[in-house]
């Protein structure tokens, strides 16, 4: 049990500290659905957005700037549908009251449902430099997954196939799929971890208190 709780407070905290944020796009008839989930603290304008100087993100502070920190944020996110740059119509913030996350929402005006849909990702040039964007296309009941990071800033999503991230700088032959998911590098050492702790404890019990012969 108290290995268990160990693994799910490593969980917990890597879900506040790894620079990772999380981006879903769905095409419907009408509308190309954008949603960005990001911590604030991830963002180097963070200091301008904490006007009282707590270290939090309180939802004053959002509000007042809330169209503010949606532009620039979506400035970061180019998305080309068929080839061709399409803009957001409306967007908007909402805080996450349950974390210390917020998402950014965005509506644009395009059928995206049977061309490819390309986007291109900038956010490295507003937060951390280690900071990846975990990205989720939904089209008919299907996923497509990818991940963007400095090195590799763009993907294109077919109406039906894979997605293929590829590198900024190469052609679109580039890199093909997603890396390895992160929080798998910190659940697999922490497990690791727990059970050489848990067989070092039993070794350590099994010395002091020897079974009666």
């Amino acid at each position: 049990m108290a290995g268990l709780a160990l693994l799910l407070l490593a969980g917990r905290l890597g879900a506040h500290t790894l620079p990772i944020s999380y981006l879903q796009v769905v095409p419907d008839a009408g509308y190309l659905h954008l949603e960005l989930m990001i911590n604030p603290f991830e963002l180097n304008f963070f200091p301008e957005l904490d006007t009282n100087k707590d270290g939090r993100l309180d939802p004053m502070e959002l509000a007042s700037q809330e169209k503010v920190v949606a532009s620039r944020i979506l400035e970061c996110i180019k998305v080309c549908v068929g080839g061709k740059l399409v803009t957001a119509e409306v967007s908007g913030i909402t805080p996450d009251v349950d974390s210390h996350h917020f998402t950014v929402r965005a509506q644009y005006r395009v059928d995206a449902r049977s061309a490819p849909l390309e986007i291109e990702s900038s956010l490295a040039a507003i937060t951390r430099g280690s900071h990846r964007t975990q990205v989720t296309y939904l089209l008919a009941g299907r996923r497509q997954l990818a991940q963007l990071d400095r090195p590799s800033a763009k993907v294109t999503f077919e109406p039906s196939g894979n997605a293929q991230a590829v590198d900024a700088a190469v052609p679109a032959a580039g890199k093909v799929g997603p890396s390895l998911p992160v929080y798998l590098l910190l659940v697999l050492p922490c497990v690791a971890m727990l059970v050489a702790m848990g067989w070092w404890h039993r070794k350590q019990s099994r010395q002091a208190h020897p079974a009666p012969r």
